[in-house]
Formats: C-alpha cells, structure tokens, sequence
C-alpha cells in the first residue's frame, strides 16, 4: 500500500513537468499544483492511518501466533459467554 501511495507522488511529479514542457497555461499549472498538495495530504494521511492501524493490529497477531495459530485461538463469542 506505501509503494502505490508514494507512486501518486513520482506521478504527479511526472504530470507537473509534462505541463512546464508543453508550456502549460499558469492556471493549469497552478491547478496541478494544488491537486498534487492535496493528494500529498491524503497520502500522509493514509500512511499515519495505515501505521495506526499496523500498531494496534500487530500485537493481535502476535499473540495469535504465540498461541498456536488462528485454529488454536477460540471464536470471540466464546469469551462472551465467559
């Protein structure tokens, strides 16, 4: 997921330098600017996200693992009837 995030940005890097070569109006320019500062926001939004989630879901698995594996570890309604 990081590397089809950080690919956004080498693309829009790509569609910036193609505008400058084919002597793109300014407002498109800026236009392109603009959208690129708001898939930047995004992508550093979505990487936080996804070590968020990472930090919290590791541990879990850990502990599945330690126990054995997924077929070692009861189903969570087990644990709501003790």
């Amino acid at each position: 997921m990081r590397h089809a995030l950080g690919n956004l940005s080498a693309a829009l890097e790509q569609m910036l330098a193609s505008l400058t070569a084919k002597n793109a109006s300014r407002a498109q320019v800026n236009g392109v600017i603009a959208w690129a500062d708001q898939v930047r926001a995004a992508v550093a939004y979505g990487e936080k996200l996804i070590g968020t989630v990472n930090a919290a879901q590791r541990p879990v698995g850990d502990a599945i693992a330690a126990a054995g594996g997924p077929a070692e570890v009861a189903d969570k309604s087990y644990y709501a009837e003790i």
